[in-house]
């Protein structure tokens, strides 16, 4: 594993400059390279190399079955059975109170509007 840091001007389209600092990281695996890098102003730097450095140079493989094996969620798509208020429509498909503002969101509605039986509305799930 090899560690650089390196300096980097930025903003110089402005004719303003600031300077960064950028640590890389550079760590074979496999038949790959991955590449870490922690970016900050020149003034933070000393704050941060620790940081940084902890981060990049405890990277090892996942070997957690639990960690491995997740089945990614999807966005369903569900008919409303009963016409009422999308806070009821959720709760028919046992969508958890704690997510129920987040979806209403994503369907461009409020807890409390209306949707008439048949409606189509997204829901997260497996």
């Amino acid at each position: 594993m090899e560690t650089l840091s390196k300096q980097v001007i930025t903003d110089q389209s402005t004719g303003q400059s600031a300077t960064n600092m950028v640590l890389s990281s550079y760590i074979e695996f496999g038949a790959y390279v991955c590449v870490f890098h922690g970016v900050t102003a020149e003034a933070d730097f000393k704050n941060y190399f620790g940081l940084f450095e902890s981060a990049m140079t405890t990277f090892s493989k996942l070997t957690e079955p639990s960690k491995l094996n997740i089945k990614p969620n999807r966005i369903l798509i569900k008919k409303v059975q009963k016409t009422g208020t999308l806070a009821d429509a959720f709760r028919q498909y046992g969508v958890p109170q704690a997510q129920m503002n987040e979806l209403a969101l994503l369907n461009n509605l409020e807890l409390t509007d209306n949707v008439q039986a048949g409606k189509l509305i997204k829901i997260i799930g497996q």
